[in-house]
């Protein structure tokens, strides 16, 4: 084999790990929020945080059924926390996230 196209088979090499590397890094979350009753809780937003003062990594806002996705996030821990309106709740400190999960919400 030439040196170029060991050089080619190489950088491919490292390209595909690279990719790899990423795509595991990464998570997403869905779920379906909602109310105390146990309804689903349309039209609200679903806030991912570095901690409970730390800076907003995702935001989704649920749909007529509740439902809310996230994707892309970087995997690690997360407070969860929910607007309506003016007023937002932490609903949740702690919550790991790695590959594709589910967590639902109940409002508080």
């Amino acid at each position: 084999m030439t040196t170029p196209a060991r050089l080619s088979v190489l950088a491919l090499v490292l390209v595909t790990a690279a990719c790899a590397a990423n795509a595991a890094e990464t998570c997403s979350l869905h779920g379906v929020v909602s109310e105390p009753s146990g309804q689903p809780a349309p039209s609200v937003w679903v806030l991912f945080t570095q901690g409970p003062d730390g800076p907003e990594q995702a935001r989704s806002l649920t749909t007529d059924n509740g439902k809310y996705y996230v994707s892309g996030m970087q995997a690690g821990t997360y407070t969860i926390k929910v607007r309506r309106g003016e007023t937002t709740w932490i609903v949740e400190n702690g919550v790991r996230c790695a590959g594709d999960q589910t967590h639902d919400i109940r409002l508080p």
